[in-house]
């Protein structure tokens, strides 16, 4: 019996043929859809022959998944006489596109003859195949390269292509396919790297390089690897360049990212094999910043957000004007993150704790963790900043259980779980967290060996004294008394110190803050860099997130911190410097090995968000925050408690003592989700905190809390237009619509500024969002496009902003420029101080322009004031200092 394959079209059309002794074989494109005929004869010499058979029939693409091929390795499988064996694997159209198959069962004992000689097909989504002819057979390795012409599922079919195809044996198929074929792992800049190809390999890489890099991979090999060839994808998969001969790869990178680079065996065989070297040589262009950390970096608060439709609670708030956007090289004037030659990547989120940025923790908002391999922090990266730890500390937490308790540093919020008092528990916290920076910064550290990374210091928030900043606006008794916001300012030492102690063990560079910030806190002497209370919607709902972090000048001056600070180490640093110009990492104190840290050996409460909405509220009400009613039906949601256990639910407000409400269970998974109707007995018009307490995990105790009022109803709709007032973003004004495109809590028909969440920030009459200065209120007062708070000349016009001693006084203006105005008076008793300025009088700066003074008395001295007028001071000035 002698197999014959005859296919004819759905309309009868005769379409191929074929017969041999053992299998017969037929290809063909299907050109119209419908019922096509497959004829099955003998074709022996003498056609009377019989016998059994087996029709095995294959259609790409394919109606089922068949195994899926892996990208950057291989698959081994087995082949019968006659097989047809299909996988499948994804690709993007353009996408670089390897695929080889090895006959693995090798040749007959005592003959030459080889047994299987593989083939291999392949056919993109549409069922076309990939390539004229579409088999490729080889003796021992079949192969080819391609790009791939549609997005979707690709049909790979192996098959034996033997004198009369009816062999049989092991076979391994490979895939590379660029981006994300990995399979040797990435290559460094300056290292060398020795592989091996076996029988029909191909070996992947990556590397990573910026556009306008020049890229040189080199390589050595056996004799064996002759014809060893390098094929080099770009981040998009596209082809770059192919060097047969082992010859070396040069190449410019054209787009930033991740390059794929192939190796394989390209003799006519393809079955050549041997061992390899590979080396890579990156010359950089331009600089490359990743900027990573928590809200601080993130610049929370500070609208407008790069994802302009971000509400208060949800995602990363990455502001449009966060500190990161104006860190620059020493000596140059741009902002790195506005030259056309760098690579600036944002990957800062709000809420971010150290679990967040390791590479093996856990992302945010549906993205990956700030170190995850897809974000790049690596050995590509000049220069690294982050903030880090105060989440770890639950210092937000804190802030809001001690507007709601009095004296909250005293007392013991956990019981009866746990009897330790908050302001004990603290230093603990600070222990933990020092242990967490401390693994999160050695693999920073180890993952960005050309980049100095900046760890910046936390500011102080509170100024140590009352005032309305630091009040809910609705609720006069929840605020920061001195008392506590000294040990708060106490506990921000706390955090510094182990944030500084761990960047100096791990080797990063610490950026001071506090000092710098000092007197411009929530209640502080001069004018706040921080928010106090951010509200949502005018007087109502408490943004927590948002509430004490920088105000868009405060993210400013954390900017001119972080570069004053590498400006003041761009030369001595004993170091040393990398090509970048910017001065390395310090020594590490200690090894990573000799220091890993030591947490509490028992475990420690925690704190937590609860959320707190009405349940049958109006429409516009539904999501309503801070705001309770007597007998309510309230939804409380939060985590993090054991499973099933019992939550205590209580009411604490300002002046009386806690009152407990009920009790409510977790779910299976810790989580609360609960109903809960809120007694008709609450006290109209008291504020205080909502607080969900339970065992927690561990047994120690775990509360969440939310700051809430008490209101009569929310029936109340003194404008009329179907929203109650209590949840009205334009109380006063019909505005059924409650439309708000700015996201800033007042509706668009109350906002002068509707598509501004920041208003007119600098109070000179231009809504941020049309100002091209919108925290300066003297713009561009000289007309060289460059703003005059960030404007080295600020009066005097110089477009090139050029600098050349980098003193930060533009060249244009060198001879007439004193900056800043500052005067520093230290004496034991009363007397005149007078200040001369060297260059200039004080007609160089604008009117208003801040002028600090500051007194710092001798030992058993002190200053009581000030006494003059500088408002019309000439050069030199005076002031009278009285003790």
């Amino acid at each position: 019996f002698q197999p014959q394959l005859r296919v004819y079209a759905p309309g009868g059309g005769f379409i191929a043929q074929d017969s041999d002794y053992d299998v017969a074989s037929v290809v063909f494109q299907a050109e119209s859809n419908g019922t096509y005929t497959i004829v099955a004869s003998d074709d022996d010499y003498d056609p009377r022959q019989a016998g059994s058979y087996e029709l095995r029939v294959i259609r790409a693409p394919l109606e089922v998944n068949g195994p899926m091929l892996v990208n950057g390795g291989f698959v081994d499988d087995h082949m019968d006489a006659g097989d047809l064996d299909a996988f499948v694997f994804m690709a993007n159209a353009g996408e670089g596109i390897q695929i080889r198959v090895a006959d693995l069962s090798g040749d007959e004992p005592d003959t030459s003859l080889v047994l299987f000689h593989p083939a291999i097909s392949v056919y993109g989504p549409n069922g076309s195949s990939v390539r004229i002819p579409d088999t490729v057979e080889g003796y021992d390795v079949a192969g080819f390269g391609f790009d791939a012409p549609q997005s979707g599922k690709y049909t790979a079919v192996v098959r034996d292509e033997s004198r009369y195809r009816d062999e049989g044996g092991d076979y391994r198929i490979y895939l590379t396919r660029a981006p994300g074929a990995n399979k040797d792992g990435a290559l460094i800049d300056g290292q060398i790297f020795t592989g091996s190809i076996e029988l029909g390999e191909l070996d992947s890489y990556t590397l990573q390089a910026r556009r306008g890099d020049r890229v040189t991979i080199g390589s050595t090999a056996s004799s064996e690897l002759y014809y060893l060839r390098k094929t080099v994808y770009d981040p998009l998969g596209r082809q770059v360049i192919v060097q047969p001969y082992n010859r070396t790869a040069i190449f410019t990178a054209e787009r930033t990212g991740t390059y794929t680079v192939v190796l394989a065996d390209d003799s006519s065989s393809l079955a050549k094999t041997g061992v390899y070297s590979i080396s890579l040589d990156i010359e950089r262009n331009g600089i490359s910043y990743a900027a990573l950390g928590d809200s601080y970096s993130a610049g929370e608060g500070v609208r407008p957000y790069e994802t302009l439709d971000e509400g208060w609670d949800e995602g990363c708030h990455r502001s449009t004007r966060a500190y990161s956007k104006l860190l620059r090289v020493p000596g140059t004037s741009l902002p790195i993150s506005r030259r056309e030659d760098a690579l600036y990547d944002f990957h800062a989120c709000t809420g971010a704790v150290t679990n967040n940025i390791r590479s093996s923790g856990t992302g945010q908002d549906g993205e990956p963790p700030q170190l995850a391999a897809v974000n790049h922090v690596d050995s590509t990266r000049d220069l690294v900043t982050m903030s880090l730890g105060g989440n770890d500390a639950h210092f937000a937490d804190i802030l809001m259980f001690c507007f709601a308790h009095e004296a909250c540093n005293e007392i013991r919020p956990f019981e009866p779980f746990s009897d330790i008092q908050l302001g004990d528990l603290f230093p603990l916290l600070a222990a933990v967290v020092e242990v967490k920076l401390l693994d999160v910064y050695a693999e920073l550290r180890a993952a960005t060996p050309n980049a100095p990374t900046l760890i910046m210091e936390y500011p102080q928030v509170v100024g140590g004294e009352e005032c309305a900043a630091a009040k809910v606006p609705f609720a006069d008794h929840l605020a920061l008394s001195e008392s506590e916001q000294a040990w708060m300012r106490d506990a921000t030492r706390q955090i510094n110190a182990v944030v500084q102690a761990a960047a100096a063990i791990r080797g990063l560079h610490f950026v001071p803050v506090a000092e710098h910030f000092d007197g411009h806190e929530v209640c502080g002497r001069y004018d706040d860099w921080i928010l106090g209370l951010n509200l949502i919607d005018r007087e109502r709902l408490w943004d927590p997130n948002a509430s004490f972090h920088p105000t868009a000048r405060g993210q400013y001056e954390l900017a001119r911190v972080a570069n004053s600070y590498l400006e003041s180490i761009s030369t001595g640093w004993p170091f040393g410097y990398h090509a970048s110009g910017l001065p390395r990492n310090p020594s590490p104190l200690l090894p990573v090995a000799q220091f890993a840290g030591a947490e509490p050996t028992s475990p420690l409460p925690s704190f937590g968000d609860l959320n707190v909405s009405f349940a049958n509220a109006p429409q516009a009400c539904a999501a309503v925050g801070g705001t309770i009613t007597p007998g309510a039906i309230v939804v409380l949601r939060g985590v993090g408690f054991a499973p099933n256990e019992s939550i205590q639910i209580s009411l604490k407000l300002v002046g009386e003592a806690s009152v407990v409400l009920g009790n409510v269970a977790a779910d299976d998974e810790g989580g609360l989700d609960a109903v809960f109707d809120l007694p008709e007995s609450l006290k109209v018009g008291g504020q205080g905190a909502l607080q969900a307490l339970g065992a927690g995990p561990d047994g120690v105790g775990r509360l969440l809390l939310a700051l809430v009022q008490i209101q009569s109803s929310l029936s109340v709709d003194g404008d009329g237009d179907g929203v109650p007032d209590s949840c009205d973003n334009c109380p006063n004004t019909s505005n059924t619509d409650q439309s708000d495109l700015d996201f800033d809590g007042r509706g668009d028909t109350c906002d002068l500024c509707s598509q501004d969440p920041d208003n007119d920030q600098d109070g000179d009459g231009l809504c941020a969002i049309f100002d091209a200065c919108p925290l300066d209120p003297y713009n561009d007062i000289d007309g060289d496009g460059h703003c005059a708070l960030e404007d080295n000349c600020a009066i005097t016009y110089n477009p090139d902003q050029a600098d050349g001693d980098g003193d930060g006084i533009g060249d244009a203006c060198e001879e007439l420029a004193c900056y800043p105005v500052s005067l520093v008076v230290h004496q034991a008793g009363a007397g005149n101080v007078t200040a001369d300025a060297t260059n200039c009088g004080l007609d160089a700066y604008f009117e208003g322009t801040h002028v600090g003074l500051r007194a710092d008395s001798e030992p058993g001295q002190f200053f009581t004031g000030w006494s003059g007028d500088l408002s019309t001071a000439e050069n030199p000035f005076s002031v009278t200092v009285t003790a």
